[in-house]
């Protein structure tokens, strides 16, 4: 008979989910009872009378009273988590709203740069292309000149 099967379905009839904790305080209880009652060995056949009686049914009992109250607790802080959640849902909506903003505002700020590097760039260029034409031209005028002038 194994112990954890009986005290479990004792104590969840539903087979709800447990938590961690839960887990962590029916095996920390189960523990204690193989400890005093010498049932180390999980093949051992147990009955439901046994379980029901004396120490057996004393960590019963203690394990019911535990785990209302850690439900109790577990449930007052999902409460309240759920509570301060719903609070800040706005704001933190409001923030990721922000950030995705600046974000956008950051990307358009450096496509502008980069657009207007690409303009200064072309505009050089351009700059640079007349300067040439300029300095040709003013030496064909000088070659000219200098061509008249022997």
């Amino acid at each position: 008979g194994d112990i954890l099967y009986f005290f479990s379905k004792f104590v969840n009839p539903t087979d709800e989910l447990l938590t961690g904790e839960e887990e962590v305080l029916l095996n920390q209880q189960i523990e204690e009872l193989r400890q005093h009652e010498g049932l180390l060995d999980n093949d051992n056949k147990l009955y439901f009378g046994y379980l029901t009686r004396g120490y057996p049914r004393k960590i019963l009992n203690k394990l019911m009273i535990d785990l209302k109250e850690l439900r109790s607790t577990t449930g007052e802080r999902r409460l309240a988590e759920e509570l301060i959640l719903n609070r800040e849902k706005p704001l933190l909506q409001r923030r990721a709203a922000e950030k995705i903003a600046n974000e956008l505002r950051i990307k358009e700020e450096k496509e502008a740069i980069e657009r207007a590097n690409e303009a200064r760039l072309i505009k050089e260029d351009r700059n640079i292309k007349k300067q040439r034409l300029a300095e040709k031209a003013a030496q064909r005028m000088k070659e000219a000149e200098n061509k008249r002038n022997n």
